[in-house]
């Protein structure tokens, strides 16, 4: 058995769905936000019409309740909505680009699936924060993220939607922020008790030592 500390600290990292009704989504946020602690909110959809329209609606209301706003790969709608940065694809040119937009005072956080070649040159290249999937490599016994948890001080997200299980796992393994699973858009019910249960789930979980 691995050695454990006190508590683990981590928060939840809330990705909307990639295609969605807005009212239903504004319905679904007001109650995740009566659940308990959220740190982070990343706003996407397939259609740009539709995430522009959600951006303007709703990053007001989330930073409201001290939620930091993103938009997944616009950095011209974040600039609209105030948001408070933006995600992109984990290349380190698409990086720049987004920090010479937005400069010093937004987050500019790279999603980069399970590559550990693009999280390591996004995360010297000044990335905020490093986003990966939850897939294990071939050959590796662990996902990438516990991997970089452990191992670099660049924050990092598990922003595949994870179930409570693999969920806990990450957070002993020093995840410093997951994404619950995207049934939690379901309705008000759902949204409110994954946040509680999650929030619940993290204030119980011991982190493993090194």
């Amino acid at each position: 058995m691995p050695d454990v500390t006190s508590k683990a600290y981590c928060r939840l990292f809330l990705a909307t769905p990639n295609c969605f009704d807005l009212t239903e989504l504004q319905v679904a946020l007001a109650a995740a936000i009566s659940g308990g602690d959220i740190a982070s909110l990343l706003i996407r959809h397939e259609d740009a019409d539709k995430l522009k329209e959600a951006a303007m609606a709703v990053t007001e209301m989330a930073q409201e309740a001290g939620i930091a706003v993103l938009i997944e790969n616009d950095i011209d709608i974040a600039v609209a909505c105030g948001a408070d940065g933006v995600q992109v694809d984990g290349v380190v040119q698409t990086y720049q680009n987004a920090r010479g937009k937005l400069g010093d005072d937004k987050v500019v956080g790279a999603f980069c699936r399970s590559d550990r070649h693009s999280a390591m040159s996004a995360g010297e290249a000044g990335a905020d924060y490093v986003a990966f999937l939850n897939d294990t490599v071939a050959g590796e016994k662990e996902p990438v993220a516990h991997w970089w948890a452990r191992v670099f001080e660049v924050p990092c997200v598990l922003i595949e939607p994870l179930e409570l299980e693999p969920a806990r796992v990450a957070v002993a393994n020093r995840v410093d922020f997951i994404c619950p699973p995207q049934a939690m858009w379901a309705d008000e019910q759902s949204a409110a008790e994954t946040v509680r249960l999650f929030n619940a789930m993290i204030e119980d979980t011991q982190i493993e030592t090194v």
